[in-house]
């Protein structure tokens, strides 16, 4: 009986929880130290030291919860990044190919007008029609044939 009561006790005496005082002080040089007993020639000042919150018990899966979401909004952004960057791509690559073909069909009409008539002609200031100067020479075979191997070298450049 003797040592179930003894046992008890101690058994009550190591489940209080330990605490220690700790101590600030300065010393002569200015330096802060802590320590759980202040020297005697300093009077040290007592801290109040609170005990941390214990973690949730499912920390780990809620941290990795929390970056696999972290990551997915990342990944999420890339693509989005990389889709209007595409997008953008794409239409300027289709600009490009329509002014080409347009460039193209512009020498292509010019040669078709060269080719059937000697009048001199030009073109609108937009650039959509060709037109007649009724107040000029016809050309004559040279000038013709000048107009005609810049149109055809024009065409070969600009029309693959």
């Amino acid at each position: 009986m003797k040592n179930r009561f003894l046992f008890v006790v101690m058994f009550l005496a190591f489940s209080f929880p330990v605490a220690a005082d700790i101590y600030k002080w300065v010393d002569s040089n200015g330096k802060v130290h802590y320590s759980n007993t202040p020297p005697p020639d300093v009077k040290g000042t007592k801290v109040k030291v609170d005990d941390p919150a214990p973690a949730p018990p499912d920390t780990a899966s809620a941290t990795a919860a929390h970056w696999k979401q972290k990551d997915e909004e990342f990944r999420q952004r890339q693509e989005e990044k990389y889709n209007a960057e595409k997008t953008k791509t794409d239409l300027a690559t289709t600009e490009a190919t329509e002014k080409h073909k347009k460039t193209c069909d512009f020498y292509k009409r010019d040669l078709e007008q060269v080719l059937s008539t000697r009048e001199r002609v030009t073109r609108s200031a937009d650039g959509s029609e060709i037109i007649t100067d009724p107040n000029s020479t016809p050309l004559n075979n040279a000038q013709r044939a000048r107009v005609i191997g810049d149109l055809n070298e024009s065409i070969a450049k600009n029309c693959n």
